[in-house]
């Protein structure tokens, strides 16, 4: 899924986290966080060990249904390629009204956890670049995503945000 060409168009990574397959992470990622139980994220704890063990589970897992899987992974980056292509991921600047800079994963958590999660369902999403837009003016995301907080402190509060940002309307 990681080569998928519209998921790479939107994440839109330089050479350097390329060679060091984050892209593959992001895949990885966007397979466990998209439809996690809530309560599950209270639980995480370190992040890179908990994306490990899920790893292996799903590895081992002979019901992983990856058909499902890949058609949401495939759903969710043809939609983002659509409506943001390369700015998907990206800061959006208020003060120049429009997106800027490069790759973030707190974008990437709300944005793509929070579409995937509602395409699973039948949510039809609306006004996708006002709404990753309006992220960035709204506390409850620039409180848990900016420097100094860790993914395990940020990903219980800004994965229901993101789901509640694209559940559709407006």
């Amino acid at each position: 899924m990681a080569s998928y060409e519209p998921f790479q168009e939107c994440i839109s990574l330089s050479d350097r986290p390329l060679s060091e397959s984050y892209d593959l992470e992001l895949a990885l990622r966007f397979l466990i966080f998209t439809l996690i139980d809530e309560q599950e994220l209270l639980r995480i704890g370190d992040v890179g060990v908990f994306i490990t063990e899920k790893m292996r589970i799903i590895a081992a897992d002979t019901n992983f249904n990856k058909v499902t899987w890949e058609a949401l992974f495939k759903k969710t980056f043809d939609f983002l390629s659509k409506e943001l292509s390369d700015e998907s991921f990206k800061r959006f600047s208020i003060s120049k009204n429009k997106f800027t800079g490069g790759f973030l994963l707190s974008q990437f958590e709300v944005v793509a956890y929070g579409i995937g999660f509602n395409i699973n369902k039948n949510v039809h999403i609306k006004n996708v670049s006002e709404k990753a837009a309006s992220i960035w003016s709204n506390n409850q995301y620039t409180d848990w995503s900016g420097s100094g907080i860790t993914a395990t402190r940020r990903l219980p509060k800004i994965l229901p945000f993101g789901r509640e940002v694209f559940s559709g309307g407006n």
